[in-house]
């Protein structure tokens, strides 16, 4: 995803993050360990600036997978600040 929206290239369906994939993550962040949690917190922090920094290659498209990917991070960090 990360690579795809560096490019400016907009996922087709096929493409795309899958419900089933998204929902093996969120399965799998929960039975992490709060280091575990925190450095996938932090992964997505360094996605999500590293992305903003490169906005003129997203300007040419909607910016879909910026902000999927902010909507699972801002999912995660709900997350993990009840644990």
């Amino acid at each position: 995803m990360k690579q795809n929206a560096l490019q400016g290239v907009v996922p087709n369906e096929t493409e795309d993050l899958n419900v089933e994939h998204l929902q093996l993550l969120l399965l799998i962040f929960h039975n992490f360990t709060e280091k575990g949690r925190r450095a996938i917190l932090t992964l997505f922090v360094q996605i999500i600036q590293e992305l903003s920094a490169n906005m003129d290659a997203q300007a040419r498209s909607v910016p879909l997978i910026l902000a999927r990917l902010l909507l699972i991070f801002d999912y995660l960090l709900h997350q993990y600040s009840k644990a």
